[in-house]
C-alpha cells in the first residue's frame, strides 16, 4: 500500500532564469492510474524525474504514506518506462529483463510477462532483431518485472503507429489490472489518457502548476476497442473545457497573472 503526496514548491534549473515548476501539489492513492497532460516543454518529464528519485534538486517534498520518501526507512519499488525502450543491444531479451530483477526465481516471471505482451519464445532474441514495437513490449515487460508499487511512464508509446500503440496500451492495461501498481503516466494524447486513466491532471505552461483535474468515470476493464466511449468522454471534456483542449488555458501565466483552477 502506498499513498503518494507530491509537493513541488519550486524547481528551477541553475542555467535557466525561469522557474520550471511552481507550487504544484497533488496526491495519488494506492493503485490509481493518473495521466499528466500538458504542452511540450513545460516540465512533465522533470516532474516525473523528481517523483522517480532521479532529480533531488528541487524545493518541496514527496511523501509515501505521510513519510518523507527521502527517508531511508521508506522503501518503495519504483519502475520507470521511458520514451525509448533503452534496451542493451548486446544482451538478449531475457538478460535485459534480468538486469532489473536480480532474482533467482525470475525465469517463470519473465516467461509470463513475455506471454502477456505476446512475445512467447523471444527470450534469446537480441533487441536489434526486433521491431520498434516489439522492443517497447520488452521494455513494458521489464517495467513490471520488479512488481513495482509505483510505475512512472514518460510517453512510452510515442511515435508508434496507431495499431501498434493500441496493442501496447491494451498490454499495459492487462498487466496493470493484475497487480494494480500506482501509475503516473505522461502523455500529450488526451484520448490515450482517457483510455488508460482513472484521473487526468492538466498542467499549465511554465512555471508549471495544475489547472484542472478530471475523473474518468468509464468502467474497467477497458481496452482500445472502446473508442466510442472514449470519444464521448473527449467530446464532453471539449465542450466543458474548450480552453484546455485548445491550448488557451495553458497560458495562465501570461501578463503576470497567477494560476487559476478551472471550475
Amino acid at each position: 500500500m502506498i499513498d503518494l503526496d507530491i509537493h513541488v514548491r519550486d524547481k528551477t534549473y541553475p542555467a535557466d532564469r525561469q522557474c520550471t515548476i511552481k507550487d504544484l501539489v497533488f496526491s495519488v492513492p494506492t493503485g490509481e492510474f493518473v495521466s499528466l497532460i500538458g504542452p511540450s516543454g513545460v516540465g512533465k518529464t522533470t516532474l516525473l524525474n523528481i517523483i522517480g528519485g532521479l532529480d533531488s534538486q528541487f524545493d518541496g517534498e514527496l511523501r509515501i504514506n505521510k513519510n518523507l520518501l527521502s527517508d531511508n526507512n521508506v522503501p518503495v519499488r519504483r519502475s520507470y518506462m521511458f520514451q525509448e525502450p533503452r534496451l542493451m543491444p548486446w544482451l538478449t531479451v531475457k538478460e535485459n529483463i534480468e538486469l532489473v530483477i536480480k532474482n533467482e526465481t525470475s525465469d517463470e516471471l519473465i516467461r509470463q510477462l513475455l506471454h502477456d505482451v505476446e512475445l512467447d519464445g523471444s527470450e534469446s532474441a537480441f533487441p536489434l532483431g526486433l521491431s520498434g514495437g516489439m522492443q517497447r513490449r520488452v521494455a513494458l515487460a521489464r517495467a513490471f518485472s520488479i512488481k513495482p508499487q509505483l510505475l512512472l511512464m514518460d510517453e512510452p508509446f510515442v511515435s508508434l503507429d496507431l495499431p501498434t500503440a493500441n496493442r501496447l496500451r491494451d498490454y499495459l492495461l492487462t498487466i496493470w489490472q493484475k497487480t494494480k501498481p500506482t501509475v503516473i503516466f505522461v502523455t500529450h494524447d488526451v484520448r490515450e489518457a482517457i483510455l488508460l486513466s482513472d484521473r487526468l491532471i492538466f498542467l499549465s505552461n511554465k512555471p508549471t502548476t495544475i489547472i484542472k483535474e478530471y475523473q474518468v468515470e468509464l468502467k474497467r476493464p477497458r481496452n482500445s476497442s472502446a473508442m466510442a466511449e472514449i470519444e464521448s468522454v473527449f467530446n464532453k471534456l471539449l465542450s466543458q473545457y474548450p480552453e484546455i483542449l485548445s491550448g488557451n488555458a495553458y497560458n495562465i501565466h501570461d501578463n503576470n497573472n497567477p494560476p487559476q483552477k478551472i471550475a
